[in-house]
C-alpha cells in the first residue's frame, strides 16, 4: 500500500515537472521568436535609414538650397529656449505661371527621380525635391488622396517607421493655410540632428512646463488653439513590426481625439500636426504668412524658421518667435470666427 502511494506521489511530481518544463520551453521559444522578429525589424529600419542617406548623397534631382546664414532667437518667457532661423538663397525664377500647367509631382510618372522605396502597398517614400535640411523625406499615398483628408492608420504607420529609422520629427500640413503646397496627401520627416545641438526647441519648452508627465496638455506661452498628447515614457514601441502597427493604431486614435478636443473634428479649419517618439502636437491655422513675408508651416512650431532674406530674419528677431506663431495660428478668443 505504501509503495502504491509513493508511486502515485512520484507520478504527480513527475507530471508537474513535465508541465513546468513544457511552459519553460514554450516561453523560451516565444522569446526566441520575438527576439528574431525584433532583430529582423531593426535590420529593416537600419536598411531604410541607409537607403535615405545613400540616396541623399547620390541623387542629382534634388534642388538643394544654399544656406546664407543661421541664427537663433530666444523665446520670451523661456529664456533657456531659442528658435532657429535659417536664411536660404532664393531658387531660380521659373517660367511665369501663365506658361506652366500645374501637375501633381507625386504621380508615378513624375516621382521616379526622387523615389527612395515602396514603404507598403499603400505608401511610398520620396525625397523632398526641395529639401530644407539633409535627409528631408516625404511619405505619400501611392494612389491620390487629398491633402485635406484625415490622416489614417496607414499614414501614421509610414511616418512612424521612417521617423524611427531616421530618429526624426514627422509633420503634416493639412492645407494651404497650414503651409501645404501640394494637394496629394503627404507627411514629411526631418532628422532631429538637423536642429541646432540636435534638440527640438518645442520639446525643450515642453520639458520646462510639463517635465515627464503624460497625457493631454497645452503650453501657457502659446496663446493660440493647440494641444499636446505626451506618450507614457517607454510606452510607445516600434521595435517589432507588430509593435509598430499597434503604435500607429494608438497614434491615429490620439490624432482623432486631438481634432475633437480642438473643436475641429470636421477639419473645416486647416491645422498642423507634429509627431515625435514622445508626443503629438496639433495647432489650428488661419493663414500661412506672418508679417507679410514669413511663411510658416508645421516646422516653425517645432522651433525652426526658414526665411528668404536677411531682412526677414531681422523682422523675425524684432517680433519674436511667439508673435510670428500667433500671427498664423487661430487665437483662443477667435476660434469661433473661423470655418463658418
Amino acid at each position: 500500500m505504501d509503495s502504491i502511494l509513493i508511486t502515485s506521489e512520484a507520478t504527480s511530481l513527475l507530471s508537474a515537472g513535465m508541465e513546468t518544463i513544457a511552459v519553460a520551453i514554450f516561453l523560451l521559444t516565444l522569446f526566441t521568436v520575438l527576439h528574431r522578429q525584433a532583430r529582423s525589424y531593426a535590420d529593416h529600419l537600419r536598411s531604410l535609414a541607409s537607403a535615405i542617406r545613400r540616396g541623399w548623397t547620390t541623387n542629382r534631382a534634388l534642388e538643394k538650397l544654399t544656406v546664407i546664414s543661421k541664427d537663433s532667437v530666444p523665446v520670451m518667457g523661456c529664456p533657456s529656449v531659442s528658435f532657429a532661423v535659417t536664411v536660404f538663397s532664393s531658387r531660380k525664377q521659373s517660367a511665369p505661371a501663365v506658361h506652366r500647367v500645374k501637375v501633381n509631382p507625386f504621380l508615378r510618372e513624375y516621382r521616379e527621380a526622387v523615389l527612395v522605396c515602396q514603404l507598403s502597398q499603400t505608401h511610398v517614400l520620396l525625397f523632398n525635391k526641395y529639401p530644407i535640411v539633409p535627409h528631408h523625406v516625404l511619405i505619400i499615398t501611392d494612389e491620390y488622396e487629398p491633402q485635406d483628408s484625415a490622416l489614417t492608420e496607414g499614414d501614421f504607420r509610414g511616418a512612424l517607421e521612417v521617423m524611427t529609422a531616421l530618429d526624426g520629427v514627422a509633420f503634416f500640413n493639412s492645407g494651404p493655410n497650414a503651409g501645404s503646397s501640394q494637394g496629394h496627401k503627404h507627411v514629411q520627416v526631418i532628422p532631429v540632428d538637423t536642429y541646432p545641438a540636435g534638440r527640438v526647441p518645442l520639446n525643450d519648452m515642453l520639458l520646462l512646463h510639463c517635465g515627464r508627465s503624460k497625457g493631454w496638455t497645452a503650453l501657457p506661452e502659446f496663446r493660440f488653439k493647440h494641444i499636446f498628447y505626451l506618450f507614457p515614457e517607454g510606452g510607445s514601441s516600434g521595435t517589432t513590426e507588430c509593435g509598430m502597427s499597434e503604435w500607429a493604431k494608438e497614434t491615429t486614435e490620439i490624432y482623432r481625439e486631438a481634432l475633437i478636443r480642438l473643436g475641429n473634428e470636421d477639419m473645416r479649419i486647416d491645422y498642423n500636426v507634429v509627431l515625435t517618439r514622445d508626443w503629438l502636437f496639433m495647432v489650428l491655422r488661419r493663414t500661412e504668412t506672418a508679417l507679410e513675408s514669413i511663411r510658416v508651416n508645421a516646422v516653425g512650431f517645432t522651433g525652426s524658421f526658414v526665411v528668404r532674406s536677411q531682412e526677414d530674419c531681422e523682422l523675425l528677431r524684432s517680433a519674436g518667435p511667439l508673435r510670428v506663431l500667433e500671427a498664423v495660428a487661430v487665437l483662443i478668443h477667435e476660434e469661433n470666427k473661423l470655418g463658418e
